[in-house]
This record gives C-alpha cells, structure tokens and sequence, in this order.
C-alpha cells in the first residue's frame, strides 16, 4: 500500500549535515558558549574597575606612586614649583607645631580623663 505523504518516515529534525547534530541542540551549545564568554568578559571588566576605583587597588597604587615620583622630579627641576612647595611644607609644620601648642596647653588647663 503506497502512502500519500511525501516523506517516507514523515517529517524529522533538522540535522547540521557536518556533525550529524539536531540544528536546535546545536544552536542551544552556541548560546551558552556565548553566554559563559560573555560573563567571562563582563567578570573581567567587573575586575579592572574594582581594582581601578576601590581602595588602594594594585593598578592604582602603581599609577599614584609612579605619579608621585613624576612631581617631585618636575618640582625639583621647576624653581617656582620648588618654591611653592617650601612654602606649602613651612605652612604645614607651622600648623602642626600649633597643633601641638594647643594639645599641650589644654592638656595643663584640663587634665585627661583616666581611662
């Protein structure tokens, strides 16, 4: 008895001609590789900007000391820069001998707390 369908074996899946893979199984593996490359990359980026921004990240410290050593070199080699500074770090131990003035006097006028 001859059947009036045009397949044999009726209508099955779509097959990659290569593998041998049904295309739906196959389609599914590519998605989830781009899926995990994709976290990879977004971990990755996720990485660099902790390591950029957070506190004291190895990139940063790197960057500000390298930095540091550039301004002092420029300082040195600037005579208005180099003045600036002496004026800077004069101010700075002016204010820190009147902090101590004021911590020594009011230590004799109230007496700390024992603890």
């Amino acid at each position: 008895m001859a059947s009036n369908r045009p397949y044999p074996m009726g209508v099955g899946l779509d097959v990659d001609i290569e593998s041998g893979e049904p295309l739906a199984v196959q389609q599914i593996a590519q998605q989830a590789h781009r899926e995990e490359m994709r976290a990879r990359a977004q971990e990755r980026h996720q990485r660099l900007l902790d390591d950029l921004s957070g506190q004291g990240g190895e990139v940063l410290r790197e960057v500000a000391a390298r930095l540091a050593q550039r301004i002092d070199a420029l300082i040195v080699q600037d005579p208005e820069a180099y003045a600036l500074y002496s004026l800077l770090a004069q101010v700075e131990q002016r204010c820190t001998a009147g902090q101590r003035i004021m911590e020594d006097l009011l230590g004799a006028v109230m007496p700390r707390e024992r603890t």
